[in-house]
């Protein structure tokens, strides 16, 4: 089974960590963190009396980090997708909800305002329209912005022959998505990303951490007979 990875170096020792298959690595974008001095800035204003610490997404973990005592302890803190709530737990934090099948699944739970949401520059909307829509005050803070690369032919090409490619996130779906063949199964962290990918993919299974070994049956049924795999593994 040919396996491809959608990640950033820097990210893809915590894939290896329970991917159990061979698999080649494809780094499809870059993370520009921000500088501290302006995520505390921004932190010390946005979470001065919020009821709810939201975190998007495991990369604002890092960065989050270095605001962590601008958080007051009332703040009750909620992770989007059991991958985000490990790289908290990771790091020392304790989520008091987790968003199991994507942000809206949090909406019946952030009252009362305000409602502070870190991530990507490029946040997804769904959560903040929504509580807006019902009244909650949302506030935002931009920890990161998501770059992408220009892939080699190479890479292209490791794409376009695999069997399963694996995607932790929207914005890497994007820079890969034209590449991918239709009959390639894509993994994901999540039902957000899966909600995305699916927009122009029709073969999607969540299967992250945790969850991969159930992924991983649902791939040896599909695939039959699978061995040591048929690629050289550089994960």
């Amino acid at each position: 089974m040919r396996v491809v990875v959608v990640r950033e170096w820097e990210h893809g020792d915590s894939v290896a960590r329970w991917l159990t298959i061979p698999f080649h690595r494809v780094a499809a974008t870059r993370t520009e963190i921000r500088a501290t001095n302006d995520v505390r800035r921004e932190v010390a204003i946005s979470a001065a009396g919020a009821a709810w610490l939201v975190v998007t997404s495991a990369r604002s973990v890092e960065p989050l980090g270095d605001a962590r005592d601008l958080v007051a302890p009332a703040t009750r803190l909620a992770a989007v997708g059991e991958v985000t709530a490990s790289a908290l737990r990771d790091a020392g934090w304790s989520p008091d909800v987790v968003g199991t099948s994507g942000a809206l699944s949090l909406l019946e739970v952030l009252t009362p305002s305000p409602v502070l949401l870190v991530g990507a520059e490029q946040m997804r909307p769904e959560l903040s329209d929504a509580l807006e829509r019902r009244g909650v005050e949302v506030r935002r803070v931009t920890l990161y912005r998501t770059v992408p690369r220009a892939l080699s032919d190479e890479e292209r090409q490791l794409l376009a022959n695999a069997e399963v490619v694996l995607v932790g996130a929207p914005s890497t779906w994007r820079v890969v998505a034209p590449d991918v063949a239709p009959g390639a199964v894509v993994v994901v962290p999540g039902e957000t990303t899966r909600r995305d990918v699916l927009k122009d993919h029709d073969d999607v299974l969540v299967g992250w951490g945790e969850e991969w070994p159930s992924a991983y049956t649902i791939l040896t049924k599909r695939f039959h007979d699978i061995g040591p795999g048929d690629v050289t593994p550089n994960g």
